[in-house]
């Protein structure tokens, strides 16, 4: 759906429903780098996932994170994994997971594109979508289970859905809270501003010395600072000069 215009709706049914004999979701594994409460707010309703996973990059605004915790249903588990690498996670993959009624049987749903979980995303932006219904699939099924762990690592899995088309999942590293895993990069603390630093005080910033020839005059610098660029020392506790010449009153007492 783009600006210009009414288009597919994006959050229709057709594209995350599994159909009347799938009613019940087990799991939403949503993984996107830039999250909005506005987009989850009409998704959650409308699926009520028995279990919602929010994977986001780690550098996401930890505010937007905590709106979305209090949109899920309290009896209905929560969880966030802050993603990490050596840039931004910045694929945006929606994992879902139904189960049949009566048999019991699996169906999985997997939806990407350039679509972030947000409402510009599914309502203004011109984007790609695409979407797949599969039966199960070990490999699929086993890299977003993976997130139920508390922190650990997803490897690139490269899946073959259809004659011709292949789908390549990322690998990343994942923690439940904004600490960066063992042997992140310096620049991954960087850019997720988790790295701070106190800067003390230095008693000689702007302070350099002159060899002088001979010794000045005690008063020499307040004398040079009085009579140039106008300023004046008639009044030191005014604005302007009390004697009437308008320029700056300064103190050197």
């Amino acid at each position: 759906m783009g600006s210009d215009g009414p288009g597919m709706n994006l959050l229709s049914a057709d594209i995350w429903k599994a159909g009347s004999s799938y009613p019940t979701l087990e799991d939403l594994v949503v993984i996107g780098p830039y999250p909005s409460a506005d987009f989850f707010r009409a998704l959650l309703p409308q699926l009520r996932p028995r279990r919602f996973t929010l994977v986001v990059d780690a550098a996401c605004d930890p505010g937007v994170v905590e709106t979305i915790r209090g949109l899920n249903d309290a009896a209905q588990p929560f969880q966030v994994r802050f993603a990490w690498c050596g840039g931004i996670v910045h694929a945006k993959l929606y994992y879902l997971r139904w189960r049949h009624q009566t048999s019991g049987s699996v169906v999985y749903k997997l939806i990407w594109g350039s679509l972030n979980a947000s409402h510009s995303g599914f309502h203004r932006n011109a984007e790609t979508l695409s979407h797949v219904t599969l039966r199960p699939h070990k490999r699929l099924n086993d890299y977003f289970l993976k997130f139920e762990a508390q922190e650990g690592r997803v490897d690139e899995v490269v899946i073959p859905i259809e004659r011709g088309v292949t789908l390549v999942l990322p690998g990343f590293s994942f923690t439940s809270d904004r600490i960066a895993p063992q042997g992140a990069s310096f620049d991954t603390w960087i850019q997720n501003g988790m790295l701070s630093h106190k800067y003390e005080r230095d008693a000689g910033f702007l302070r350099f010395g002159i060899k002088l020839k001979k010794r000045l005059p005690a008063d020499f610098v307040k004398r040079q600072l009085n009579d140039r660029a106008g300023l004046c020392s008639c009044s030191a506790a005014a604005l302007t000069c009390a004697g009437g010449c308008g320029a700056p009153a300064i103190s050197l007492a």
